[in-house]
């Protein structure tokens, strides 16, 4: 290793001007690269552009690309050691392995055909380049293959952890700690008034449910994976309010911040399609938030129940491990697998299925294993078809219908084309199951919690060309009660949703454009906040408070703003006025010893309670006694409020949410190479928003950021070429790269960039420009 660390990393970027010649090519292929770094493929058929994805996804992501198959296969401490371990077991065991293998299998061949070009061409970057990426010198290692089934497990290992797996062991502890009717004002209650996706805009009617069945017997909760805060926002507006008469979609995917940034840009054109969007690194096309020539697409995370959990009884029996089904003892499929430890010893992994899933946590001298059941990985499904499906439709409905065989994650998709139509479907794969597998643990011995097939595609939401002119989706409930079939319970509350339609219905008959877009983007106002400091002030809760403070708190204009002292005060009542709550709903011990710290299932809890309390503030729930409501509220502008009661105006002045809101990315292997920590990891930069405002900043410990925009995107259906987009980090994921983080400050500004379509333009204006060849024109 050079002792000049920086020149090191210039010294292994990949060659991105060269001619280079390959045997796997049927044609000729261009590679611009804009200013951004952003790859654009000009390729003569569909084949070879798959393969030119693989080979520049590789030279921009290898290191990403290999370090998920590793998390995703169970063997990411064979890359940071011990540390990773317990992951890797529960990974492991999980069968992101048996599954990709599964889904390669089953689908169709053009399909398969997409993966196995995209595979070559990442192998084809591996064999060829002289530079590998940074990290495998840091570690002294090289990469292997990438086997086409690859494409698959990381593609599951960016996704699966977002099901309600978690939330259910979550739940099923917590039953335990509470009483049944406040369990039951928790988890299943329907706030009344509550925003819907379907119809757009439509509220539901109050309703409870007291038939709350038993919960399975009760285990200790497994350590485990989530993906914190997972979220978006997305739209689609009619032409009937554009400028240009055709419609416009946009949003904003939610996740935590990675190094590298999670999604790839990507701009391909062959003769059997072109698309502009956003792709995962390690597996081919741009399935969730781009265009083609022709439609024009977004998602969010459906917080649609997927997942189940299962107590199921084992015992060990001849050198055999057998599971209980009603009165039989039936064989379980049992494997070992092994991890090579880095600088440990070899680890040895037994993983056991049963006819409910994998077994994700077993003590086979007491009888009982928690068994994960999940669409994505029980069997293999043909999900990637919808892949290469999409790339080739023509118009919204042949797009709806490729979206058939999608498994998981559950998205809301909303979409548009360049006829004018647009809508919002419900895509991806609900089993149909008894009630008490919604809520927690349930017996895998007992056939009536069995799934029952899964809900039909037909008869998932959906909304074409609604009359309000828009469909927005931000995670929050998608249907009402009386939908027949059961679609999840943790939803989001309706904040985001709430901003963004009044700003849609605040524009004007055909005027709407892509600044338009991104000013709903830039929407920084707090709902709860608003209603929260109304009750303060209507309490006079404000009037003991220094004339400082108060000229603060008072002329505050409820904005999540990078500059605003307000907000960060209002992040600090709402952090105490959540614990004292859940402290007297669910007690000390559960906060500090049960609710899992830095989680999705902590954050998910935490909003539900915060809603409850924020709809009591409304006058529309009685979650609290209003007593204890107002002795809360007491206690916080006593314990909070004081402590900044004595600054002057110059001390608060200082403490702007900038400060304390920042971006951390920390790259994974910062902890390993302290010394290098400073190439490795991006800058952190100020931005505004908090999780309930359309401006994604999501925190929970110490505000702590977990939850970002890590992308947003904008697409013009009149005209593609005015399309926008931008990712938190850049195109790069090699630190050494100009495109490392080149997009960092702009998306904290919240700006975008071109996303570049027309041919002539890219041409004239890229940077760099590198040829793919035939192996045979050489």
């Amino acid at each position: 290793m050079s002792n000049d660390f920086a020149k090191e990393l210039k010294n292994v970027l990949p060659d991105v001007y060269s001619d280079q010649y390959f045997k796997k090519l049927n044609q000729q292929v261009e590679i611009f690269r804009d200013n951004w770094g952003i790859p654009h493929i000009k390729a003569d058929n569909e084949l070879d552009a798959f393969f030119a994805q693989g080979f520049v996804t590789a030279q921009d992501r290898l290191w990403h690309m290999d370090f998920d198959r590793h998390r995703a296969l169970g063997r990411s401490s064979e890359l940071l050691g011990e540390e990773s371990l317990k992951e890797d077991r529960l990974i492991m065991k999980m069968g992101v392995e048996e599954a990709s293998k599964a889904d390669f299998q089953i689908i169709s061949t053009q399909a398969k055909n997409m993966i196995e070009h995209y595979a070559a061409g990442v192998n084809s970057f591996i064999d060829s380049t002289v530079n590998l990426p940074i990290e495998y010198k840091l570690l002294s290692i090289k990469p292997e293959a990438w086997e086409p089934w690859h494409c698959f497990a990381v593609y599951k290992i960016r996704n699966m952890l977002m099901g309600t797996y978690e939330m259910k062991l979550l739940k099923t502890q917590m039953y335990k700690y509470l009483d049944q009717d406040v369990f039951e004002k928790l988890w299943r209650h329907v706030p009344n008034n509550s925003l819907l996706t379907v119809p757009p805009g439509h509220t539901t009617e109050r309703i409870f449910d007291s038939d709350i069945s038993t919960l399975s017997e009760s285990v200790e909760l497994i350590n485990y994976l989530n993906e914190t805060d997972v979220g978006s926002n997305a739209w689609v507006i009619s032409g009937g309010k554009t400028k240009s008469g055709l419609p416009l979609v946009a949003g904003d995917s939610h996740r935590a911040l990675d190094t590298p940034s999670v999604y790839y840009q990507i701009h391909m054109t062959c003769r059997e399609f072109s698309v502009s969007g956003y792709s995962v690194p390690g597996f081919p096309g741009a399935p969730h938030f781009s265009h083609t020539s022709n439609v024009a697409f977004g998602m969010t995370h459906g917080n649609a129940d997927y997942q189940d959990l299962y107590l199921d009884k084992l015992k060990s029996e001849n050198e055999n491990i057998k599971f209980l089904f009603e009165d039989s003892w039936l064989d379980a499929q049992v494997t070992t697998k092994t991890i090579n430890v880095n600088n440990g010893p070899i680890e040895k992994v037994q993983i056991i299925k049963t006819k409910n899933g994998h077994v994700i946590s077993d003590n086979i001298d007491s009888g009982y294993g928690l068994t994960f059941s999940h669409t994505g990985t029980n069997s293999g499904t043909k999900w990637a078809e919808c892949v290469y499906s999409i790339l080739h439709a023509n118009n919204s409905q042949e797009l709806i219908g490729s979206l058939k065989e999608w498994t998981e994650p559950v998205n809301n998709f909303v979409y548009a084309d360049t006829h004018g139509d647009f809508g919002y479907k419900l895509r991806g794969k609900i089993p149909i199951r008894h009630s008490s597998n919604h809520l927690g643990l349930v017996k895998g011995w007992d056939e009536k919690f069995e799934w029952q097939g899964l809900v039909p595609y037909g008869d998932m939401p959906k909304s074409e060309n609604p009359v309000t002119g828009f469909v927005v989706t931000c995670n929050q409930r998608v249907v009402s009660p009386d939908y027949p079939y059961y679609i999840g319970q943790d939803f989001s509350p309706e904040y985001r949703a709430t901003r963004i339609i009044s700003k849609i219905n605040n524009l004007n008959e055909n005027t709407a454009d892509v600044s338009d877009m991104s000013e709903i983007h830039a929407d920084r106002v707090s709902i709860p906040a608003k209603i929260l400091f109304g009750k303060l002030k209507s309490m006079k809760l404000f009037e003991v408070l220094s004339d400082n403070l108060q000229n603060v708190l008072s002329s505050w204009d409820y904005r999540m703003s990078p500059d605003s002292v307000a907000a960060t005060i209002y992040a600090d009542i709402k952090d105490n006025l959540l614990k004292e709550v859940v402290t007297i709903t669910v007690g000390d011990a559960f906060y500090n010893n049960v609710l899992p710290k830095n989680s999705r299932s902590k954050r998910t809890t935490l909003n539900q309670i915060f809603y409850r309390v924020v709809n009591q503030l409304k006058g529309e729930d009685n979650f609290l006694t209003p007593q204890k409501l107002k002795m809360i509220l007491n206690k916080i502008i006593h314990n909070v409020l004081k402590k900044y009661d004595s600054l002057d105006s110059i001390a608060l002045s200082d403490l702007v949410w900038g400060k304390v809101h920042k971006t951390n990315p920390i790259h994974p292997l910062s902890k390993l190479f302290p010394e290098y920590s400073g190439y490795l990891n991006p800058p952190s930069v100020s931005f505004g928003g908090d999780s309930d405002t359309p401006q994604q900043g999501g925190y929970i410990e110490n505000l702590e950021v977990n939850s970002i925009s890590v992308n947003r995107y904008i697409h013009d259906v009149s005209d593609w070429n005015n399309s926008r987009w931008i990712v938190p980090l850049g195109s790069s994921g090699n630190p050494g790269s100009k495109h490392y983080s080149d997009q960092t400050q702009m998306w904290a500004d919240l700006e975008t960039i071109p996303q570049l379509w027309d041919w002539d333009t890219i041409q004239q204006s890229c940077e760099s420009r590198q040829l793919l060849i035939p192996y045979s024109k050489k």
